[in-house]
């Protein structure tokens, strides 16, 4: 259940490439523990729901702020929030993870924040089989271009970056309204809230970030078409194709 954004037109045809990947990865996700085992269809229906982006904007957010939210947190948002849901999308981010490459890189112990994260790590499937860390639940992936699907047990298409498949993830769970923390979608002074990704460079992650944002453009009317409202809750990020709000209009801060 979902469409293919097409111009105005909505489409359902993918080439023989597409579907080799899909048959591929459908064999993977076969046979490993599904989002689908934990969360029912629709399981956030009507309710709101925050994600956790990597932009420098959140780097001084309280994280306590979003207890009793549903949340989808990106990559290493499990460092600083226990949020209802982890989403990856990059095979080798687990790894690192796992294998403690990130612990060197950042003279930390990410590892054991890893272990123990109390949210639900949920990994889009890889096309080829890969030894996971036996805590991660596979969401399907769906390889045509533009797709909007309302199911989580159908999948999702998650497009070039993690921040777009969150949001993907967040629809077919069914959340409206979507808030968006730390998408920024521009580089200033650092590449994350975080310290990175090893070999990252702060260039590299300035030229990302303007072809990240293009996926939201051209998905924004139709996501909005479906009567789903997203709100960036950073008002001077270079993503301007939804809404903004501001946090302390959503979300109460906490007593000290």
């Amino acid at each position: 259940m979902g469409y293919v954004l097409k111009g105005k037109a909505k489409i359902f045809n993918f080439n023989e490439s597409s579907k080799l990947v899909m048959e591929r990865s459908e064999h993977v996700y076969s046979t490993h523990k599904k989002i689908t085992d934990t969360f029912p269809e629709h399981a956030w229906e009507g309710q709101r729901c925050f994600i956790i982006g990597g932009g420098e904007s959140i780097k001084d957010f309280d994280f306590k702020r979003l207890k009793n939210e549903h949340v989808i947190g990106i990559n290493r948002s499990f460092e600083v929030c226990d949020s209802e849901l982890l989403y990856l999308m990059d095979i080798k981010f687990h790894n690192e993870v796992t294998k403690g490459a990130m612990d060197e890189f950042s003279k930390d112990e990410i590892y054991e924040k890893w272990k123990n994260f109390k949210g639900a790590k949920v990994l889009l499937c890889p096309v080829s089989p890969q030894a996971l860390d036996e805590s991660v639940h596979m969401v399907r992936r769906i390889e045509k271009k533009n797709y909007i699907s309302l199911s989580i047990d159908e999948g999702i298409y998650g497009g070039s970056n993690s921040g777009f498949g969150a949001l993907m993830l967040a629809i077919a769970m069914g959340a409206s309204p979507i808030y968006l923390l730390g998408y920024d979608m521009r580089v200033e002074k650092q590449t994350h809230w975080h310290s990175g990704y090893p070999k990252q460079t702060y260039y590299d992650q300035r030229q990302k970030s303007i072809r990240f944002r293009e996926s939201f453009f051209e998905m924004a009317s139709a996501i909005q078409g479906l009567g789903f409202k997203v709100v960036n809750l950073f008002q001077d990020s270079g993503m301007n194709c939804f809404e903004f709000g501001d946090v302390d209009d959503i979300l109460p801060k906490c007593e000290t």
